[in-house]
């Protein structure tokens, strides 16, 4: 019942996108390149960010040798997560104060990036304890705290540095409390420099869903980013830090059908995306290590995939700690779990394995399709069943293909949008996206 609700809101912010015209955003051509250069990256967790921490900021948390480790494996982009509100005053004029070890530490991760061809994300992360009365009194503070920063690391070439607005603003905050920070800390970055990019997610936390039903900002420089951690109970499960409450291990993934509300979530992006002519990337994404073996395959394997469909660059949330994805530390080649370096193509990775363990025996095509949606399928598959429906649930057809058949669908009669097929045969079950033109 909850899948089908998640399913249900995701078709309602889609007839929302299509009563928001586009801005008609253009010359994004430096953002967008900008953007594609992220390709494959890591987040520096669990460090600048975690102010908790009773050695903060730990001087040792990330060295030149684990950035050196990255690019070994592949990453060619760095995302600093920096709480920079644990070093801004209170009162005006709100001073930030640089003198901090912070500061240094974050200098030291943007010669690292320099020295390794890497760009690199200046992330203004946790903290911020925004609330719909207190608000109106923290928008001119993070709008005195970037402008501060963008004078400070206005030297940086706007090619390899990013600077990102604002991590996740809190999840139940509606947008009309959260876009007015976007809007001044974005004014107050342009006072100073026009030539760095700007990242901008969206309320709610920067769910995808919530990205799709966002006006692009006026300003032809941004990159827009989101964040996939769904289903939430799953990837976050085991931790005692977990919001609202701790998740119970044991929860396995996919589970009656809870794969389709990722799906969603990078269709309804996607066609944000192209709606707007606007750059986006996958800022943050993960499975936790208390999710069983299996499950988190089915996880990363799934997510991967959808980012290379609708080719996402992406940054994965943890290298060392709850999220990483090595068998054992130190990271390392010899290390990483198969199943994550096939699905993040990563270290030697030959492209011969199927990145998508989810749907690794089918292909449709053409997508967008107009009249007929035809399926390509490796020799093994066998007879199966096809199930053609929209975002709402509601079924379009079912039909039986034999495994000596060249399956096709005649689509003629659907409205223009995006729908699903899923294909059954005897083992497996696989959901497929695609746009009705």
């Amino acid at each position: 019942m909850q899948t089908k609700r998640l399913v249900v809101w995701a078709f309602f912010l889609l007839l929302l996108l299509g009563t928001t015209k586009t801005q008609g955003v253009l010359g994004q051509s430096v953002a967008y390149e900008r953007a594609e250069r992220l390709n494959k990256g890591q987040n520096l967790s669990n460090w600048l960010e975690a102010y908790w921490q009773t050695n903060y900021p730990n001087p040792t948390g990330y060295t030149r040798q684990h950035i050196a480790a990255m690019h070994t494996a592949g990453i060619r982009s760095l995302r600093l997560p920096v709480s920079f509100e644990y070093v801004t005053d209170e009162q005006p004029p709100y001073t930030v104060h640089t003198d901090n070890l912070l500061f240094a530490l974050i200098d030291s991760a943007i010669i690292w990036a320099a020295d390794f061809d890497m760009i690199l994300l200046i992330d203004n992360h946790h903290g911020w304890e925004v609330t719909v009365s207190n608000y109106q009194q923290l928008v001119p503070r993070m709008a005195a705290m970037w402008k501060q920063m963008a004078q400070r690391y206005a030297y940086l070439d706007p090619n390899r540095y990013l600077f990102e607005i604002w991590n996740e603003p809190p999840l139940l905050i509606p947008e009309p409390y959260i876009r007015p920070f976007y809007q001044a800390c974005l004014d107050s970055v342009r006072t100073v420099t026009n030539e760095h990019s700007i990242v901008i997610g969206a309320h709610a936390a920067n769910l995808g869903l919530a990205l799709a039903i966002t006006t692009p900002y006026p300003d032809n420089n941004i990159i827009y980013t989101f964040h996939t951690y769904e289903p939430y109970n799953f990837t976050h499960q085991g931790f005692p830090w977990a919001e609202p409450f701790p998740f119970p291990t044991g929860t396995v993934f996919p589970l009656n059908n809870n794969d389709t509300l990722l799906v969603n979530t990078f269709t309804s992006v996607a066609n944000w995306r192209q709606t707007h002519n606007v750059p986006v990337f996958l800022g943050e994404f993960g499975v936790g290590v208390y999710a069983d073996a299996q499950s988190r395959c089915n996880w990363i394997g799934l997510v991967a995939a959808l980012a290379n469909q609708f080719n996402f660059p992406w940054i994965y949330w943890d290298w060392l700690y709850d999220f990483s994805w090595f068998e054992t530390l130190p990271p390392s080649a010899d290390n990483v779990l198969t199943c994550f370096k096939e699905a993040l193509q990563v270290y030697d990775f030959s492209g011969n394995a199927d990145i998508m363990p989810n749907l690794p025996d089918v292909k449709l095509y053409p997508n967008p399709a107009q009249n007929i949606l035809t399926f390509q399928l490796c020799e093994r598959f066998g007879s199966f069943e096809v199930t053609l429906y929209n975002l709402t649930g509601q079924t379009s057809g079912t039909f039986y293909f034999s495994a000596a058949e060249q399956p096709a669908i005649n689509i003629q009669h659907l409205q223009k949008g995006f729908y699903f097929v899923r294909l059954q045969n005897e083992i497996h079950t696989y959901t497929l996206p695609f746009f009705k033109q």
